[in-house]
């Protein structure tokens, strides 16, 4: 009697020749260590060598990876990419210290006071700089939950529309966004004050929001133009490099030419922005060659935000990786509220604070390129989960921070290394499923992130207005809850990495090359029984 258990994945892209051949061989070298009668064998383990074998020859095989041959692939993403991003980093560096100038206390700020000091407020409407920065911050809290909370229902079809109208047309309705943001945003700043101001700065966020497909749809692009594992890894730690350097230069633009005058009016500098990112909208049409269009047609109900979670419970493997990221993503989200705590707590000027920005962002470049070399090297798994581990330190210990500013610069120095976690996790996510439901699946990912990010944002904003700070304001601080926030995130991280290692527990290494690899795991456990006479 010959029973058989276990699964064979993906068997449908098998080639049958070669399959019946293979087949008959392994049934050849069964037969000869068929056990006499009345034993009991089991081939589990032979399986197994012979599975480890077949890794270490593909691995032997694989296509060398260089940073000139990836280039090759991807090089008519950067310029889009560029533009994109240098227009959304102007508006979120510029976000804060624009909703801090519209903060009315009835305290309005002398004439003669120095800007340029650690003192000055941010608003000429209000002369008290920690009631300001923790008003400030409530306000972007809100409107960043609002933003986050659109994306989570909007992105899965911006995902879904990727896959069946083409990446190109999702990266244009979210250059048309980002435009529409940014005209609201300038007509807040015509307001100067009051809840006209705020309610513009949130419909900007929505805006926003809704449209936000372009990253989800730039690493769909990237996944159909890059097919193996380790190469995708390195892939998409190119480009994550490549939007830090992007990120950096407009960090440094706009701290020159806008930041670092501390401004009370920022109406010219976001109508600037508008007109650059109307000029932006067609460039993803014009520069990049459509990847994937199947031109399928879809139904409203097929845009259910809801639905597309049924993406997710097809692949249980991806379905881990989202809990996990959700948890991390909600723990690093309390760097929301740094801007507002460094300049409350430590006195730093806007200026001042962006500079050591600009300094962290340096290390986060550093990290960035470096986790495509480690992912080359070891794997994403192992870049994964060690990133997580070293997120979650640097959470714990900005727990600190409010005590001293030596903790918060350590703790945002750990921080950094997490962000190799991004790279390693988008490549494993796509090798689990088809090209043709890669778009809707990233899509689905990043709303279950953005999950995360909607409830974060107004949770850490609320916190942080009810306890302060700490340092400078600490008349207005009770230390013993200042660590609140940080300590919230560190309990969140915690959960995601308890999430990682059961993950790793479930999903054992060989299944990381996912359905759509070219070798096809084989998991088939055969007992063979020989009755006796």
């Amino acid at each position: 009697m010959i029973s058989v258990g276990g699964t064979r994945q993906a068997s449908e892209y098998a080639s049958p020749t070669a399959t019946s051949g293979k087949n008959m061989q392994e049934e050849e070298v069964m037969a000869k260590d068929v056990p006499k009668q009345g034993t009991e064998f089991d081939f589990s383990k032979e399986r197994k060598e012979q599975r480890d074998n077949e890794t270490s020859r593909d691995s032997k095989e694989q296509t060398k990876i260089s940073l000139k041959i990836v280039l090759k692939k991807i090089w008519i993403l950067l310029l889009p990419t560029f533009i994109e991003g240098c227009v959304n980093v102007a508006r979120r560096l510029v976000f804060f210290v624009f909703v801090r100038t519209t903060i009315d206390c009835g305290q309005p700020t002398p004439d003669d006071v120095d800007r340029s000091s650690g003192d000055w407020s941010g608003s000429k409407y209000c002369n008290d700089r920690c009631k300001v920065a923790e008003e400030a911050q409530f306000i972007k809290g809100l409107a960043d939950g609002a933003e986050a909370a659109v994306k989570f229902l909007c992105l899965p079809s911006l995902g879904l529309i990727s896959d069946i109208r083409g990446r190109n047309l999702v990266m244009t309705i979210s250059m048309v966004g980002l435009f529409l943001a940014m005209l609201f945003f300038s007509f807040a700043a015509r307001e100067r004050k009051g809840g006209t101001a705020t309610a513009l700065i949130i419909l900007s966020s929505v805006f926003e929001g809704a449209t936000a497909g372009f990253n989800v749809a730039m690493n769909a692009c990237i996944g159909d133009l890059v097919n193996e594992t380790r190469e995708r890894g390195y892939t998409y730690g190119v480009m994550e490099v490549f939007r830090l350097l992007t990120n950096g230069f407009a960090v440094l633009v706009v701290t020159g030419a806008v930041i670092s005058q501390n401004l009370y009016d920022y109406e010219n500098v976001f109508w600037g922005i508008t007109v650059f990112a109307a000029l932006a909208i067609p460039t993803p049409y014009l520069l990049i060659p459509e990847t994937n269009k199947t031109g399928l047609s879809f139904t409203c109900s097929d845009l259910s935000p809801f639905a597309f979670f049924r993406i997710l419970a097809k692949y249980p493997y991806v379905v881990y990786i989202a809990w996990l990221a959700f948890f991390a993503i909600f723990g690093i989200s309390v760097l929301l509220i740094a801007n507002a705590f460094v300049i409350g707590a430590y006195g730093w000027t806007q200026t001042f604070a962006i500079v050591m920005l600009i300094l962290i962002g340096i290390v986060a470049l550093f990290f960035t390129a470096a986790s495509s070399r480690l992912i080359a090297a070891y794997g994403a798994r192992a870049v994964a989960r060690r990133s997580l581990i070293v997120m979650n330190i640097g959470l714990a210990i900005l727990c600190f921070s409010p005590l001293s500013v030596g903790f918060f610069i350590l703790g945002c120095l750990f921080l950094v290394v997490g962000i190799m976690a991004v790279p390693s996790l988008l490549a494993l996510i796509s090798k689990q499923v088809p090209k043709q439901e890669l778009g809707v699946t990233l899509a689905a990912i990043a709303s279950v992130v953005i999950a995360a990010t909607a409830i974060a944002s107004p949770v850490y904003s609320t916190i942080f207005r009810s306890v302060g700070s700490g340092g400078e304001c600490g008349e207005d601080t009770d230390l013993s809850l200042a660590w609140v926030p940080w300590g919230l995130a560190t309990v969140s991280a915690t959960i995601s990495n308890i999430i990682a290692y059961q993950w790793h527990r479930k999903f054992p290494e060989s299944m990381d090359a996912g359905e759509s690899s070219e070798r096809r795991s084989i998991n088939i456990e055969l007992k063979v029984t020989v009755p006796g006479k």
